[in-house]
């Protein structure tokens, strides 16, 4: 189950981009660090702008404790056959963690969330990219490869690996990626 917790961007005078890369950060922190559940379901918690758009069945303000918009029970919910595209994926992701590079991994990385976003967009959510997405997600397929983008970054950053690099060389080579 996610969460969004909605708030105002333009509230923090801060570049919109500023904002989503804070809350970003504090989210992932945030949902690595506690195991949130309702009635045993994980949630995850996101933050999002009041003003981005996004589509919900429910909107609860805790601020008010009312519904903003109360959700409606949600009936005739799509059954999609996706083992063969989640065995292509697999496949995929893990020969990339395996074998791949960095740009390789973030590339699929990207792909996935491409998948998610447009599919979200055309049939909402419970489009088939979007459900795939999930699937691979639920598998930790989407963990894998953020762990070995931070594994491969972690290794390129520790000092057995420099070779007579100063550390502004370095850290500019870190930031252009």
């Amino acid at each position: 189950m996610d969460i969004h917790i909605i708030t105002n961007f333009e509230l923090l005078n801060v570049p919109e981009e500023v904002a989503n890369a804070l809350y970003n950060l504090e989210k992932s922190n945030f949902n690595d660090k506690y195991d949130i559940t309702i009635k045993g379901i994980p949630v995850e918690l996101y933050v999002e702008d009041v003003n981005s758009g996004a589509v919900s069945n429910g909107v609860y303000s805790v601020v008010n404790d009312n519904w903003i918009k109360f959700p409606k029970k949600i009936i005739n919910v799509p059954k999609y056959d996706l083992d063969k595209q989640i065995s292509i994926w697999e496949n995929k992701i893990n020969n990339v963690v395996n074998n791949g590079t960095i740009d390789d991994i973030k590339n699929v990385i990207n792909i996935l969330y491409m998948i998610r976003k447009n599919s979200i967009a055309v049939d909402g959510e419970f489009g088939k990219g979007n459900v795939l997405f999930k699937e691979l997600r639920n598998k930790g397929l989407l963990d894998s490869l953020k762990n070995k983008v931070r594994e491969i970054t972690s290794n390129t950053l520790s000092l057995e690996s420099v070779q007579n690099l100063t550390l502004s060389e370095m850290l500019r080579t870190e930031l252009e990626n």
